[in-house]
């Protein structure tokens, strides 16, 4: 999935009209950068507060937002020293839920996105919250798979030991080690054995 976004990363700056472009996913009141591609891209794992910043208006209004005059105000990801002109940043919505951002932007040549920039942008903003639930989709299904086979590790544990002393009973049972047993109770033993 951290291919694709990259993929998607690349084709914001191919087809979208920009000269980099990051994806970060939502952590609770934060973001995440999981992928980035271009000039002046963040570093995967560069944690920023979406809060009162356009990304947080973003979001929040679920529209694509473009900043001319402080990028920085747009999305907080870039360096303080970058060379960043006109920022668009996305909200990645699904299932009627933001999972994240897209932020795409110009170096500070004058450059601006065109309105069919934008509406480029706003699809490869509809096609990263895809992947990005179905990473975390992926991920809980992993989670849940550790967890099933943890869980029957401990039972299967847990039924070994009291089984392993009832088949020895069962054979000292057999063995008549204990005394007779009649010929009805030697067939229950034999059932229960098997």
């Amino acid at each position: 999935s951290l291919a694709l976004l990259s993929v998607l990363c690349s084709a914001a700056c191919e087809i979208g009209g920009a000269n980099g472009a990051a994806v970060a996913r939502l952590a609770g009141p934060d973001a995440v950068v999981v992928a980035a591609s271009g000039n002046e891209a963040p570093d995967a794992g560069k944690l920023f507060d979406v809060g009162d910043s356009l990304a947080g208006n973003a979001l929040r209004s679920r529209t694509l937002i473009v900043e001319h005059d402080d990028p920085s105000l747009a999305c907080p990801i870039f360096a303080s020293d970058a060379n960043i002109g006109e920022v668009a940043v996305a909200p990645l919505i699904a299932a009627d839920q933001p999972v994240g951002l897209l932020c795409a932007w110009q170096c500070d040549d004058g450059g601006a996105f065109s309105p069919r920039d934008r509406q480029r942008l706003r699809t490869i903003a509809d096609h990263a919250a895809v992947v990005l639930v179905k990473a975390r989709l992926s991920e809980e299904a992993q989670a849940a798979t550790h967890a099933k086979g943890t869980f029957l590790a401990t039972i299967s544990h847990e039924l070994r030991t009291p089984l392993t002393a009832l088949t020895g009973y069962g054979e000292l049972l057999a063995d008549e080690i204990v005394g007779p047993l009649s010929a009805h109770q030697l067939d229950m033993v034999d059932r229960m054995r098997s």
